[in-house]
């Protein structure tokens, strides 16, 4: 059994590999500091033949994965790196290594299944935003501050803000300052999203597919002007990608 895995800076999604797509079986955010230790609960309890990771952790996470791994010498872990063109995809990036491998794998995932220019959005820790042509080509990209972010550099510089995030619909006119906040950021961020994406497709020159994926997504959709095409697996497509054609 081949498990994908998608490591965020705040959570992890967790697939198995099938020709049919990933088969999702988790997800999970990080309890503290150790994210490799939940990484590896789930893991030996999946007890998999081969790991695939797209990890945005750095050098330690990916140390300490592979340290437990050799534990286990039927064990085979690969971790997905940036490469400058492959999947018929150009890299805008001069140092490639620099893009971040989750922007990576999700631009071989709207590439192959889409065939079109493409405006990429996800929505986690930090939003990211990057543009594809329909030939392959990547035009670069913006990262932003999410919404996490954004509400919680207010807070924390702001005396007696008291944020109550749950599921209630959050007005324009806010009558409360955490209110005030919570409306603020979300439709600061939509705006910027739905402004970058205009301004990308007038770059492109040609009609776009907007995809958006992320733990924020379903909050900012409501608020978004242009049609977007939902994929909270994206990532998890692009791995089943790369392992199907043996990356």
């Amino acid at each position: 059994m081949m498990i994908l895995i998608d490591a965020g800076n705040s959570r992890f999604k967790w697939a198995r590999f099938t020709d049919q797509g990933p088969l999702q079986l988790g997800s999970r955010y990080y309890d503290g500091r150790d994210r490799a230790g939940h990484v590896v609960e789930v893991l030996t309890e999946l007890n998999p033949s081969k790991v695939l990771v797209a990890s945005v952790l750095g050098e330690d996470f990916e140390l300490r994965l592979r340290a437990w791994a050799r534990l286990n010498p039927s064990l085979e872990i690969e971790f997905i790196k940036t490469l400058s063109s492959v999947y018929g995809i150009q890299i805008a990036y001069a140092e490639p290594e620099r893009l971040g491998v989750d922007r990576f794998v999700a631009l071989v995932a709207a590439n192959t299944q889409l065939k079109t220019a493409s405006v990429i959005v996800d929505c986690g820790t930090a939003v990211t935003v990057d543009a594809l042509a329909s030939s392959g080509r990547h035009l670069g990209g913006l990262i932003l501050p999410g919404l996490g972010m954004m509400r919680g550099a207010l807070v924390s510089d702001t005396h007696r803000i008291s944020l109550n995030e749950g599921s209630k619909e959050i007005a324009l006119f806010a009558c409360d300052t955490g209110d005030a906040v919570l409306s603020g950021t979300l439709r600061t961020l939509a705006a910027a999203i739905d402004r970058i994406g205009t301004d990308m497709e007038a770059q492109l020159k040609e009609p776009v597919t907007r995809i958006i994926s992320g733990g924020d997504a379903e909050r900012l959709m409501p608020l978004l002007r242009h049609d977007y095409l939902y994929d909270p697996l994206l990532i998890l497509k692009g791995l089943t990608i790369l392992a199907q054609t043996g990356f």
